[in-house]
Formats: C-alpha cells, structure tokens, sequence
C-alpha cells in the first residue's frame, strides 16, 4: 500500500499528516480508530514513519497487529493517554514538574523561574534549546542550577520518546572565578599611635554614651 504524505490514505491504509508539526499515523483496524505521533517532521522522520505505516499494515495481513501499539513506537503508552499530553515545551515540563516531582511551578522557586524563562524561550525544540539556555545572562551559579535541572527534564523526554536526542547531555557546569582578596596592609607607627590616642580620650564615642572606650582599657601604652 503507497504512503502519500498529507492526502488520505486508501480503505485498510495508515495515513501519514502533520499534526501540530510533528508526524502523526492514523488508521481503522477493525473497526476501530487508532493513531499516535511520532517526531518533529523531517524528511529522514518522514522515510521512519512510513517504515513504520508499513509495518503496521504488514501485521494487518499476518494477524498480528499490536492494540498496544507498543510496537510502533507510540509515545502514549509511556506517558498515558497521548490526547491528554502537553504539546509544548511549557507544558510538558509544567506537566513533568506536577506529575512526576510531585511539585507546583506555581508555589516553588526554582521550578517557577525556570518556567518563566522557558516562557521567553518560545518554540523550543532540540536544535535550539542549547542556543537558548547560553543565551541568558545567568551569574554562574544560577546557570549551574538551571542546566542541572535543564538536564533533568530533557533526559526525561528523550526517554519517553518525546525528543530523540539530548543536545545538552554533555554539557559541562560553568567553574566559578575565584577572585582574589587585595592583600592586607598593616597599620603604620602613625596610625596605631592616632587610634590608642582616640580611645584614651574616647574621640569616638558618642558624647552621651554610657560606655567609654577608657573604661574598657586598663593600660594605654605607645
């Protein structure tokens, strides 16, 4: 059975269309309807995905075809029901975030600022999300945790079949400048003798002050 790209397909065919620019197969086996994505459209994507269309066909006629669909490669049967799965990269991690960390974007720091910052991001796919993140003016710390949990979430969805590579797996932590302390310079003859003098007559202290610096100094030598 041929494979056309974006028409319909033929009766008892996997159809092939972009759903919200990634590819997605559709078709009727048995009465019943059945479809799922698979990756952002690109031609090497599109030659995967009729590979695919075609296997399933294949195991319409040898009476083997998987419901699960785990076969095929369906990203819903790691993630749940694919209708009810964030699209965008906002929300799948505002969805990693609450699902599976147990957390609110909403109530805890650091997982509500790197949402608004992924916010400005835009589009976010695997070619530019490592150009977005260096773009930010982080101190070098801030950029440390942001990668640390950039990290995270990107391995999550390349395991779950949501990306196919991890553009910042390798990524290394930015090392912090040590700066150096000014050497101290130690108080001169002339310095030392104005400061004993300061406190033996308490030029220092307030006028009304209770508490002299004389009171607390026994012996005043130069």
């Amino acid at each position: 059975m041929g494979h056309v790209w974006g028409h319909r397909s033929p009766k008892g065919a996997v159809s092939i269309s972009n759903y919200k620019e990634r590819i997605r197969l559709g078709w009727r086996y048995q009465g019943k309807r059945y479809s799922f994505s698979l990756s952002n459209i690109s031609k090497t994507h599109q030659l995967e995905a009729q590979k695919v269309a075609l296997q399933i066909e294949q195991d319409f006629l040898m009476g083997c075809f998987d419901c699960t669909l785990v076969k095929y490669g369906a990203r819903k049967n790691k993630l749940g029901k694919e209708a009810s799965f964030p699209e965008t990269f906002v929300q799948q991690f505002e969805w990693w975030v609450k699902q599976l960390l147990h957390m609110d974007c909403e109530l805890h720091i650091n997982y509500n600022a790197f949402r608004n910052i992924i916010r400005k991001w835009g589009k976010v796919e695997e070619g530019n999300v490592l150009k977005k993140m260096n773009s930010e003016t982080f101190s070098t710390t801030t950029y440390n945790i942001r990668l640390t949990l950039l990290k995270h979430f990107v391995k999550w969805l390349v395991k779950n079949g949501v990306w196919n590579s991890n553009p910042v797996e390798d990524v290394q932590k930015k090392k912090q400048k040590k700066i150096k302390q000014a050497k101290r310079q130690p108080f001169t003859t002339d310095e030392i003798s104005m400061i004993l003098h300061a406190i033996k007559n308490d030029e220092a202290c307030c006028i009304n002050s209770e508490y002299k610096h004389k009171l607390s100094v026994k012996l005043i030598t130069y």
